[in-house]
């Protein structure tokens, strides 16, 4: 059977009296947006440009800022215009970067302030910011601001559990977060939030990523350590948190796709979480990667390779073995996976055009 063009099916529709013109109807050509990396990496030239906004204003009002509540006022006051900015910026990128900068100027100071007002420690001045960051999610209309205060809470939430001693509190947090919003992705696209979750969405799953690994860096780069003290959430529950996130997700996909194999799938999922037990950042990528594929989002998807890899290399370092030991389990874990990918063949092999 030959397949008709989209001009030859209006003029067949015409010819039943089906439709009015025998022509297809012109769509309307939308203007190329800008590239989401070249929107990510101007917002951080914005964040940089708030403190060079910050600083000139320190020069003009420097009277304000010898006074921590003149500078919370300011600060409220900057982030006010940089929220009605955004309300009248629309598709103009000068205001939108406009309303950018005078956020992060805004941010700043009403930070400094508070520090200085509040006589806020450390610890409590990033529980501050967290709460900002998300109030600033909710409030400013823009996708790349959104994305940013995301992730920005990320890491300030990052540093307070980990004063707490319980950053496996916010592994879990973050797995349940991800596992809900991209699984839910038809649910808020159709309910038109996806300008509010999508982008959140994003920052949450990029955080989550680098939990694990990329993060802890922060450990030693900034002395953020503590010496043989107790975690008051057991690093166990974060990884239990992936664990039945992956079943969880791959149960959902399963009755999506193929409901008699449900049962299957997350034995799958659950042998898999076996074996990553002692290897977390692999579980955390393994499940924004069936997220992302099952989303159809290939930015989630690079991402989580790219996390996999990084974990891989991370892991390998840090294992208190030696190089022999590390080149055995190299090599059992290329048996098992070429095992397994002679099984997967057998059990469903792959049918035939």
């Amino acid at each position: 059977m030959s397949t008709m063009t989209v001009p030859e099916i209006f003029s067949a529709l015409h010819q039943r009296g089906l439709v009015a013109d025998p022509l297809p109807p012109e769509l309307p050509v939308r203007p190329l947006g800008t590239p989401w990396y070249v929107r990510v990496m101007a917002g951080f030239g914005a964040w940089l440009g708030g403190l060079f906004l910050l600083a000139s204003l320190m020069t003009l009002f420097s009277v304000v800022f010898n006074s921590p509540g003149g500078m919370v006022v300011l600060g409220l006051g900057v982030l006010a215009g940089a929220f009605f900015i955004y309300r009248i910026a629309g598709d103009s990128e000068a205001l939108q970067q406009l309303a950018l900068g005078c956020s992060m100027a805004g941010q700043f100071s009403l930070g400094f302030g508070a520090e200085d007002l509040f006589h806020l420690g450390t610890v409590h001045l990033a529980g501050f910011l967290f709460l900002l960051q998300v109030a600033l999610v909710l409030l400013m209309s823009s996708a790349l601001h959104r994305f940013l205060s995301a992730w920005f809470a990320a890491l300030a939430g990052y540093y307070f559990l980990f004063q707490m001693h319980a950053l496996a509190l916010g592994a879990a947090a973050l797995a349940v977060a991800v596992t809900w919003l991209w699984l839910n992705e038809p649910a808020w696209t159709a309910a038109r939030r996806a300008a509010l979750w999508r982008p959140v969405g994003y920052a949450l799953a990029l955080a989550f990523l680098f939990w694990e690994a990329p993060f802890s860096v922060l450990n030693w780069t900034l002395d953020w350590r503590h010496e043989n003290v107790a975690p008051v959430v057991p690093p166990w529950c974060g990884v239990l948190a992936y664990a039945l996130c992956l079943m969880a997700t791959v149960g959902v996909l399963a009755r999506r796709l193929a409901a008699q194999k449900t049962a299957v799938w997350i034995a799958a999922a659950l042998l898999l979480s076996v074996a990553g037990w002692f290897a977390p950042g692999l579980l955390a990528a393994l499940l924004v990667l069936i997220l992302g594929q099952a989303a159809g989002k290939r930015a989630l998807i690079g991402v989580a390779l790219l996390a996999a890899i990084w974990y891989l290399g991370a892991y390998y370092y840090q294992m208190q073995i030696t190089l022999l030991q590390k080149s055995g389990v190299m090599l059992a874990t290329g048996a098992v996976l070429i095992a397994l990918r002679f099984a997967l063949s057998a059990f469903w092999p792959e049918k035939k055009a």
